[in-house]
């Protein structure tokens, strides 16, 4: 079913008619926000937020470069702190056209 011309009814009788549909839609959308609505993150979170492995996170911490809390044996980490250390690694890097 293609989506770009159907009226409001016709996808929520889509919807009543597929609820695995939406609920995969709902489970997606959740992977990629949960993170959002975290203060803090585990070391797994925490890599995955940064887009890096856990050992090059534990580097970082190793090397104090990201601040964390330790909590028994693992780690965790805010997600203010984490927003920062990724805004700081930023570059801009201007088009060459």
């Amino acid at each position: 079913m293609s989506f770009s011309r159907i009226t409001a009814y016709q996808l929520e009788e889509f919807l009543k008619s597929h609820p695995e549909f939406l609920k995969e839609i709902i489970r997606d959308l959740y992977k990629e926000t949960a993170i959002e609505f975290k203060e803090r993150l585990t070391s797994k979170e925490a890599a995955k937020y940064l887009n890096i492995s856990v050992k090059t996170l534990a580097n970082l911490c190793c090397d104090k470069k990201i601040p964390y809390y330790k909590v028994g044996k693992s780690r965790e980490f805010l997600l203010k702190d984490l927003k920062n250390y990724r805004l700081n690694k930023e570059r801009y890097i201007p088009s060459l056209y």
